[in-house]
């Protein structure tokens, strides 16, 4: 209950804080400065697979190393651990950096950029390491300094400084959780820590890195392809009515996201010991869960344009942009349930697979619509490629898990009336 509630109060107040910068930094920028904001932000969400998936082989397997209480292969996990995923780190920073700095030729934003995925990873790194030996309560006050920081630092700075001003608060906010002595000296403990790397440690588990690296980074990708899309092949302008978009609807997507933490917890626990009692309870969230979402979701639909209006009125963001994003939301209590029934039973192929499929579907959509849809052809691919998920995973789950649970039926029911209502009320629109 004392992590549930740490995790909770850990996810208000970065609610609180990302509401804040996402009213107020806008405003306050260009249009065209916007649009870096939102290429730099694109960027840096690939930075969880900079280090190939380590990182979650680490956080699977080290609450168990740390309670046979081996201190030497301990040692040897966070040594070669910290170290990897820094390397890996500044090879990245590079990396976007360079993108960066060939598309706008801004030095000193480009300058700030560097250092930020190193730093990003070390602080990322003792959370992890404190999540594995049951620190829940460090990893909070880590993530409320970091969410506290990030619009009192930043809102001033642009104020200040403009679009500099908005890179030097990325950096400062995670500059300021080194005030920490803990997290100094346990860097500085693992970096320079006698154990030499271990090439065959990371050898030994990368396939199972990929594999997990690449089914958290491409789920994230997949539920935001618009904006990725679109800072990748569209204009400025454009680019930052998508960045807009996006925040307003992953702001949403956090929410009910944060609402299942507990139930994905509670199922990878009942995997081990009982799985047919674990896909029961999953169909059965699900189910329960839908009219909510739809609730949700129409509240949104009739809320964001006027708000966005009201807030954003210098980029132009159109309901016929907004709806395909908001209506993605119709889909998060499958996607966001059933895929822990794949990874929680070794069936991360199958996962992997269809995340694969659909993204590479939804980047042909995106330029296949394109000729009719113009820039919105991004926003009505994200819907197309989850409607097209949400089936597979749903389709998927019921034939590897036919025989736990007679609730499958009324979650197809409940798929289908969705996407008739969502696919209708979008015909209407573009019609």
């Amino acid at each position: 209950m004392r992590d549930n509630r740490d995790s909770v109060i850990a996810n208000i107040v970065q609610q609180v804080s990302a509401a804040l910068v996402f009213l107020i930094v806008p405003v306050l920028l260009g249009v065209e400065q916007y649009a870096q904001v939102i290429v730099v932000t694109t960027l840096i969400s690939f930075l969880t697979f900079s280090d190939l998936g380590v990182s979650y082989v680490y956080t699977r397997r080290m609450p168990e190393i740390y309670g046979r209480e081996n201190r030497e292969e301990e040692s040897k996990w966070n040594t070669t651990v910290i170290r990897f995923r820094i390397y890996a780190a500044i090879v990245f920073a590079v990396v976007i950096t360079g993108m960066y700095w060939v598309r706008y030729h801004e030095a000193t934003n480009a300058l700030f950029l560097m250092f930020y995925p190193p730093l990003a990873t070390a602080v990322a790194f003792y959370s992890a390491n404190n999540i594995v030996q049951g620190n829940f309560r460090i990893v909070r006050d880590v993530a409320i300094v970091q969410a506290l920081a990030r619009p009192v630092m930043m809102i001033p700075g642009v104020v200040i400084f403009g679009l500099r001003g908005w890179f030097a608060a990325q950096l400062a906010a995670i500059l300021v959780v080194f005030y920490r002595a803990d997290l100094r000296a346990g860097t500085r403990l693992h970096w320079l820590a006698k154990e030499i790397f271990d090439r065959k440690l990371i050898h030994s588990v990368l396939p199972e890195a990929v594999s997990l690296g690449l089914i958290a980074t491409l789920w994230v990708q997949l539920i935001s392809f618009g904006r990725t899309f679109a800072a990748f092949s569209y204009p400025d302008q454009v680019i930052a009515q998508y960045g807009l978009a996006n925040a307003g609807y992953q702001m949403v997507g956090l929410v009910v996201i944060a609402a299942f933490i507990p139930q994905t917890v509670k199922v990878n626990r009942m995997l081990a010991t009982n799985q047919a009692g674990a896909v029961d309870y999953v169909f059965n969230t699900v189910r329960r869960t839908f009219p909510v979402i739809i609730g949700l979701t129409v509240v949104a639909l009739l809320a964001a344009p006027p708000l966005f209006h009201i807030f954003f009125q210098k980029y132009h963001v159109e309901h016929q942009l907004l709806a395909p994003l908001l209506l993605s939301l119709l889909y998060y209590p499958v996607i966001v349930s059933l895929g822990v029934l794949l990874s929680g039973t070794g069936r991360n192929s199958i996962y992997l697979t269809l995340l694969v499929l659909c993204l590479a579907l939804s980047w042909i959509a995106a330029s296949w619509l394109a000729a009719q849809f113009g820039y919105w052809a991004a926003a009505i691919a994200q819907f197309l490629a989850l409607t097209g998920y949400t089936a597979a995973l749903l389709a998927v789950v019921s034939i590897c898990f036919r025989s736990h649970t007679a609730k499958m039926g009324q979650v197809w029911a409940c798929l289908i009336v969705v996407v008739m209502l969502s696919g209708g009320y979008l015909v209407t629109l573009y019609s």
